[in-house]
């Protein structure tokens, strides 16, 4: 590992010339890059299949879409901003000092509010779109849209870190983040 290497009786030069052969394979950029698509045309995808063999209208996607955006991102901020601004609960929920607490804390907050959303995205928001294919079709825009956005641009930021050290060598990557 890194770190090995760095805590390594080797010389400065040796060090150097060890870091610079830590590269990325290509098949790791290649899997990242084939999970990056999966999570952006899974959900796509599968909206457009039932669209097309059950008639289902794409527009409850798009509701479920924006449900997530608004109660698993915007509402979670919130309440995030709220219960940290309250003495002392920010350093006991901090992944540093309690991870464990963090986590739960993390898990369960999200958990409640995208479930509220969808709760309320089903009971008020598709009240004119029943059915089971259409609330089928808002859980997927809702869980596609969190794969997008959640997952997508882990992948590609894994691909274009693996590609800029590939290109500059770790050493140089390194020295730039420090």
């Amino acid at each position: 590992t890194v770190q090995t290497i760095l805590n390594s009786n080797k010389t400065t030069k040796e060090s150097e010339i060890i870091m610079n052969q830590i590269v990325f394979s290509a098949g790791f950029v290649q899997a990242n890059i084939f999970c990056s698509l999966l999570c952006i045309l899974l959900p796509i995808l599968f909206v457009w299949y039932q669209k097309r063999k059950k008639g289902v209208r794409p527009g409850a996607f798009f509701i479920g879409a924006a449900f997530c955006l608004l109660f698993s991102f915007v509402a979670a901020t919130i309440v995030n901003v709220l219960i940290f601004s309250i003495p002392g609960l920010l350093s006991f929920f901090s992944a540093k000092n309690h991870p464990f607490y963090s986590a739960l804390f993390g898990a369960f907050s999200l958990g409640i509010l995208s479930t509220i959303g969808a709760f309320i995205g089903l009971k008020y928001a598709m009240k004119k779109r029943p059915g089971k294919e259409n609330a089928l079709i808002f859980g997927v825009g809702m869980g596609g849209f969190e794969s997008i956005l959640n997952g997508a641009t882990v992948y590609i930021t894994n691909i274009i870190a693996a590609l800029l050290i590939n290109s500059i060598g770790s050493t140089e990557y390194f020295k730039k983040l420090a």
